[in-house]
């Protein structure tokens, strides 16, 4: 039996997908809103920090942008960087996909 029962989510090569991927930045970002409405924007951000790693775990190119979210401190700030990521990670799959 597949690990994974939805085996079209990775590639051949380990990478996963566009599709996967924009998936899981839309609930890394639902994620970070609720903490900040829980917590507050102060303390929804700093923990926030601690699970964002999980949320860009096997996504190409990502280093980067965990050490930005690390030194973001404010919801917008946060918000735009996990933005631009899953853009440019879109562009970067697109372009090396697996045939």
């Amino acid at each position: 039996m597949d690990a994974y029962p939805d085996s079209t989510l990775f590639s051949n090569r380990g990478v996963t997908n566009a599709t996967h991927t924009d998936a899981k930045m839309q609930t890394a970002m639902e994620h970070l809103q609720r903490l900040v409405v829980l917590k507050g924007e102060r303390g929804g951000c700093h923990e926030f920090r601690e699970q964002a790693p999980y949320y860009l775990k096997g996504i190409p190119r990502s280093a980067r942008t965990k050490v930005a979210l690390m030194e973001a401190s404010s919801l917008a700030e946060m918000m735009r960087i996990l933005t631009q990521f899953q853009e440019q990670t879109a562009t970067y799959l697109a372009s090396h996909a697996v045939k």
